[in-house]
């Protein structure tokens, strides 16, 4: 469940910077969508995410079990402002952008579960090129 979760609020954050862009204020913290494409994942663990964003507003999302991978969906994404929105698998999903730098993406979501408002917070390094 919580996996289906991270997957619907990164593909929806996603979608949202790589297909709006848009004026924007001083006071708003400005999103470079060519600072997302590329390929970030979380620190290693059992369970990995992976995201890759393309120039062209795709990419794909793979889950790791260690070393293996267990799920691939193909996505497309779209940054306005400090909003990603990530559609894939058949879900779309809005997440807010807190921090995006060349090796740094920390990402926040904001939903409702069971009648409470929860936050997640998603950090992810860029991956070097092999």
């Amino acid at each position: 469940m919580k996996t289906v979760r991270l997957f619907t609020t990164l593909v929806m954050v996603v979608l949202c910077v790589g297909f709006t862009s848009c004026s924007k204020s001083d006071d708003e913290p400005s999103s470079n969508n060519a600072a997302i494409v590329g390929t970030w994942a979380e620190e290693p663990s059992e369970e990995q995410f992976v995201y890759t964003f393309n120039s062209d507003g795709t990419g794909k999302f793979e889950i790791y079990n260690g070393t293996t991978l267990d799920k691939s969906t193909s996505l497309t994404y779209k940054v306005s402002g400090t909003a990603l929105t990530i559609t894939g698998g058949g879900e779309t999903s809005t997440m807010t952008i807190k921090e995006l730098t060349e090796t740094k993406l920390t990402l926040t979501s904001t939903y409702v579960e069971n009648g409470k408002t929860q936050t997640d917070t998603f950090v992810l390094y860029k991956q070097s090129k092999k």
